[in-house]
């Protein structure tokens, strides 16, 4: 099974983190889309309202599973889930 994960702050989720998933979804028989909470960072929407957003956002899409990791690098979280792939967006073209 090929499986991979997509990380990010979701905060707010965007239309590009939502075609980003929709096309990885495409690609892998399981995604996960992780929201990494960095407790330095101060954000606009709480971690319970950003996975509510991103679940009501994904319903559609039965691959994919919502979750939420701390304390770790994203490479040690993928492995730890069994995702042999990371899923990563271009922020500009430039």
């Amino acid at each position: 099974m090929r499986h991979a994960v997509y990380a990010g702050s979701f905060d707010p989720v965007t239309n590009g983190h939502l075609w980003m998933i929709e096309q990885g979804e495409q690609l892998f028989d399981k995604l996960t889309v992780a929201i990494g909470i960095n407790s330095d960072k101060r954000y606009s929407f709480s971690l319970e309202k950003r996975l509510s957003m991103l679940r009501a956002s994904l319903a559609h899409l039965p691959s994919v599973d919502v979750v939420d990791f701390e304390n770790q690098f994203l490479v040690n979280y993928a492995k730890s889930i069994g995702a042999d792939y990371i899923i990563r967006g271009i922020r500009s073209a430039s």
